[in-house]
């Protein structure tokens, strides 16, 4: 792998990290199964930048919405995924995940 490629997958890392701290109040992953999450898609890149925007819109609407609860923060969240027309893209890209974040958000136990 080339040293530029390298500093690449750093920023990427990076950004994913820095944005981790807003989405994981409704995503019930990981840090790691966040990043292998955006390096298994094909565009990785391009992922990242949905979710970074993703990120944004749920952090000032919580803000603006004055969210404390994780129920209410699951609502904005989920709103801003159905409405900016991501819901096709990114549920089917993390639906696993979408799965368990309204059971974590209900307090109900995945049924498997």
């Amino acid at each position: 792998m080339d040293e530029k490629k390298e500093i690449d997958l750093r920023d990427l890392v990076n950004r994913i990290k820095k944005m981790y701290p807003i989405i994981s109040q409704v995503m019930p992953l990981s840090l790691e199964e966040w990043v292998d999450g955006f390096f298994s898609d094909q565009h990785p890149e391009q992922e990242v930048v949905i979710w970074e925007r993703i990120s944004e819109r749920v952090d000032r609407k919580w803000k603006l919405a004055e969210a404390k609860t994780k129920e209410q923060k699951v609502e904005i969240f989920k709103r801003i995924i159905q409405k900016e027309g991501w819901g096709g893209n990114v549920v089917h890209l993390k639906k696993q995940y979408f799965n368990r974040l309204t059971l974590s958000a209900t307090g109900k136990k995945e049924v498997k």
